[in-house]
């Protein structure tokens, strides 16, 4: 950010420009050193997590497991194997996996910690977990809370950075590093237009 604004990018403009690189650097260290056959679960994939990091499945050749409580619209790639389930008593009986996305679900289960424990479960040692949790003291919560009708809030557990790494801990998690993701409320609500017409 410091260098774009340095380089005389505005602050808008920046943001922006970070929203998109961000996520896929993220992404891009998470996959690093895994290789092609390493197995990826992806809970609460809804149509496709990678998306939120510029990518679709179809852009990796690893066997994915993507776990929803709904049946995405779209067809997924041979490589993805789609499991209905309820991510408030998910558990994985099946071959362990390198790399576990959950993105942006955290809200939605009351009881992180059991979720947590089953995610660390389902990692072989030595295993990477990329998690995006919302912090409820951020504006996008309350953006979120007033965006959407009471029947379609769905926001089970609230957390914030440091309750959601102790809960990490307890599940015996070792966190590597924390990232601040960038307008979050854009990418979730398909973006926000401002006076002049920026997002």
């Amino acid at each position: 950010f410091e260098a774009l604004r340095a380089a005389g990018v505005d602050e808008l403009e920046a943001v922006e420009a970070l929203r998109h690189e961000l996520p896929a650097r993220l992404f891009s260290l998470a996959l690093d050193g895994l290789g092609p056959r390493a197995r990826i679960l992806d809970l609460g994939c809804g149509e496709g997590s990678l998306v939120n990091f510029g990518r679709d499945y179809a852009s990796l050749p690893n066997p994915i497991v993507a776990v929803d409580q709904r049946e995405p619209r779209v067809r997924f790639p041979a490589h993805v194997e789609f499991r209905r389930a309820d991510l408030a008593t998910f558990e994985w009986r099946g071959e362990p996996f390198e790399l576990v996305l959950g993105l942006h679900m955290w809200e939605m289960v009351a009881d992180t910690a059991r979720l947590l424990a089953a995610l660390r479960a389902a990692l072989l040692p030595g295993g990477r977990a990329l998690l995006a949790v919302s912090d409820a003291r951020f504006a996008h919560s309350l953006l979120k809370r007033f965006t959407k009708r009471d029947e379609d809030y769905d926001e089970r557990a609230h957390h914030t950075l440091e309750s959601f790494d102790a809960l990490l801990r307890a599940a015996g998690f070792e966190r590597t590093a924390w990232a601040t993701w960038p307008s979050y409320h854009s990418i979730h609500h398909g973006g926000t237009s401002g006076p002049d017409g920026r997002s």
